[in-house]
C-alpha cells in the first residue's frame, strides 16, 4: 500500500498534497516491486527544492487517516478482481507461484484479496515504521543544479536527523528460489475466449555471468517483431495472435518465460514447434548478422530508455538495489557487445535442458 503515502501527511490532507504537488508541476510516485520499493519525484529545476521536500514529507510523515485507508483498499481490491480478467496476469501468477514456491516471488506485489481485505491504519503504521529505516535505502538523483547547495538540502530533508530512532531491521539475506526438480505442468480453465501458453525455465540473478548472455538470448527468442518466435509462430504459420518471450532482471532469481496467447485447438501444436525452436537455438548456431541485429535492438532500446533525468536517477538506483554498481549501465552496453555466437548456443543448452514449469489456460 505505498500509494497511501500519498493519500496525505500529518501536515497535509490528500486533496491538498495533491494540489501543491500539481501547483509546481511536480510528481509524486510510490510503488514496490518484487526485489524493492520506491518513492519518487520529478520536477523542474525551478521546483525541484520544493519538490523534494514533499516527498520528505510524504516519506517521513504519512497520515493513514482511516477515511483514506478505507478507500485505497476499496481500490486496491477491485484491482485484484480486474487481474483476474487479464489472461496475461491469471497465467503469470499461477506460474509464479509453482516456479517460485516459498520464496516471496512466488507472491503478486499487489497482494491477494484476503491480506488486501484486513489493512487497517495501524498495521499501516507498524508497518511503516518497520521498513522505513535508513539502512538498505538508495537516495539517486540526477539533475542539472550545483551539487554542494542540493547536498546541503538533501541533509536537512533525509538526512540523520530525519529518521526515526528505531531499531534496525535485519537485512534480509538473499535466497536463491527452490526451483521444482521435475518439470510441471498445469491445466485450468477460466472464463476466457482464447486460450493461453506459458512456460518458464529457472535462470539465474543479475549478478550470473549468463545474466546479459540470457538477455541476448531472450530478445534473440521472444523480444519484438522480428524475433524467432514471432516470425515463426505468428507471422509464418499463425499459430499465435501474441508470442513473446522474458527475463526479469531479479535479485535472487528469475526464469526465462515464453508466452503466447492462441485457439484452444491449436495448443499441442504449439507446444510442440516451441519446443523444437527452442531446440533450434541449442542445436544450429545462429547467424553472426542476426546476433549483431539483436545487440543493436538491445542497446538502442537501453540508450532510449536512459533518455531523461527521471530515467537516469532510476537505474542509478536500481542497479544499487539489486547488489550491482551505480554505473553498471556501461558496463552493461560493453557485456551486450561481447556476447558471442557461441556464448548464445552454451546458455540455451545449459538453461533449456532445466525442469520447466507450463501454465496451460483453456476456455471453460
Amino acid at each position: 500500500m505505498w500509494s497511501l503515502l500519498l493519500k496525505g501527511t500529518t501536515a497535509r490532507s490528500s486533496k491538498q498534497l495533491a494540489e501543491d504537488i500539481e501547483s509546481i508541476g511536480a510528481h509524486i510516485g510510490a510503488m514496490a516491486t518484487q526485489d524493492y520499493s520506491q518513492v519518487s519525484c520529478h520536477s523542474i529545476s525551478d521546483y525541484f527544492t520544493e519538490a523534494l521536500r514533499m516527498m520528505s514529507e510524504v516519506l517521513f510523515h504519512p497520515a493513514y487517516v482511516p477515511t483514506e485507508v478505507e478507500k485505497e483498499r476499496a481500490v486496491l481490491l477491485a484491482a485484484i478482481q480486474a487481474k483476474k480478467e487479464n489472461i496475461f496476469t491469471v497465467a503469470s501468477e499461477e506460474l509464479n507461484r509453482h516456479l517460485y514456491g516459498d520464496h516471496p516471488y512466488a507472491q503478486p506485489t499487489s497482494g491477494t484479496d484476503e491480506t488486501a481485505s484486513k489493512l487497517n491504519p495501524g498495521d499501516l503504521h507498524r508497518w511503516h515504521d518497520h521498513v522505513v529505516i535508513p539502512k538498505g535505502g538508495v537516495l539517486s538523483i540526477t539533475t542539472n543544479l550545483t551539487f554542494k547547495p542540493l547536498m546541503k538540502e538533501l541533509n536537512n530533508l533525509f538526512g540523520p536527523a530525519l529518521w526515526p530512532d528505531t531499531q534496525a531491521r535485519k537485512k534480509l539475506p538473499s535466497k536463491t528460489p527452490d526451483y521444482p526438480k521435475t518439470s510441471v505442468s498445469i491445466e485450468r480453465k477460466d472464463p476466457f475466449e482464447q486460450a493461453f501458453l506459458m512456460e518458464a525455465f529457472p535462470a539465474p540473478n543479475v549478478k550470473s555471468k549468463d545474466f546479459v548472455t540470457l538477455k541476448v538470448l531472450t530478445t534473440l527468442l521472444g523480444g519484438g517483431m522480428s524475433s524467432r518466435l514471432f516470425q515463426a509462430l505468428r507471422e509464418k504459420e499463425g499459430l499465435a495472435y501474441d508470442v513473446g518471450a522474458f527475463f526479469p532482471s531479479r535479485k535472487d532469481g528469475s526464469a526465462f518465460v515464453v508466452y503466447l496467447g492462441l485457439q484452444a485447438a491449436r495448443m499441442e501444436q504449439a507446444k510442440k514447434r516451441i519446443r523444437e525452436l527452442l531446440s533450434d537455438i541449442q542445436s544450429e548456431k545462429v547467424s553472426e548478422t542476426e546476433l549483431a541485429q539483436v545487440k543493436s535492438y538491445i542497446k538502442g532500446s537501453f540508450i532510449l530508455d536512459n533518455q531523461t533525468n527521471s530515467q537516469r536517477s532510476y537505474y542509478l538506483g536500481w542497479w544499487h538495489v539489486l547488489g550491482l554498481d551505480a554505473s553498471y549501465g556501461q558496463v552493461y552496453l560493453k557485456k551486450i557487445g561481447d556476447v558471442s555466437v557461441k556464448d548464445i548456443q552454451r546458455a540455451a543448452k545449459k538453461y533449456f535442458s532445466h525442469p520447466s514449469v507450463t501454465v496451460e489456460i483453456q476456455p471453460k
